[in-house]
């Protein structure tokens, strides 16, 4: 079943104690079928509030590549200062992975309070991404019906939301 199979990924990604993601799903139109979101609450409400979804670099790089990319390697492209502005919520460390056509590509950002990401850890996040991409083929000719239990995946990681 998707929903299992779905999850099974992301608990995958939250075994790692100090990773936290944001996942958009089969992005069409500028807006994801799917979200799964880690990052804590207050970042969000920033990060909305500020609207820096379209000055984040990873956002930015994401729509138009495919592959994956280290937050470093971005930031001199940053002239908003969003990662400057993310590192108080303890997002230190990432990387950016984009996979898919430009009509529906699949995003994902990781980031660590803590540690640079090793080489065999991206390889890891970029397989899941992938996986992910390739299990949602055509779920966005879903209906709202059927979507609706893999987007309540999403709201059981509310909870880690406020860690």
């Amino acid at each position: 079943m998707l929903v299992d199979e779905i999850t099974d990924i992301l608990d995958q990604f939250i075994s790692f104690s100090d990773w936290r993601f944001a996942i958009g799903v089969r992005i069409r139109y500028n807006n994801p079928t799917l979200i799964f979101q880690t990052y804590p609450d207050q970042w969000l409400k920033y990060y909305d509030s500020e609207a820096l979804l379209l000055q984040d670099p990873t956002v930015i790089w994401g729509m138009t590549n495919n592959g994956l990319i280290d937050w470093e390697d971005l930031k001199p492209t940053d002239t908003h200062g969003v990662f400057k502005r993310a590192e108080p919520y303890g997002l230190r460390h990432g990387i950016a992975i984009s996979v898919g056509d430009p009509s529906q590509r699949t995003l994902g950002f990781v980031s660590s309070a803590t540690a640079v990401f090793e080489e065999k850890q991206k390889a890891w996040a970029l397989k899941q991404i992938v996986k992910l991409h390739e299990l949602t083929e055509g779920i966005v000719e879903a209906s709202e019906e059927e979507l609706m239990p893999l987007r309540n995946i999403n709201r059981d990681l509310e909870k880690l939301r406020t860690v």
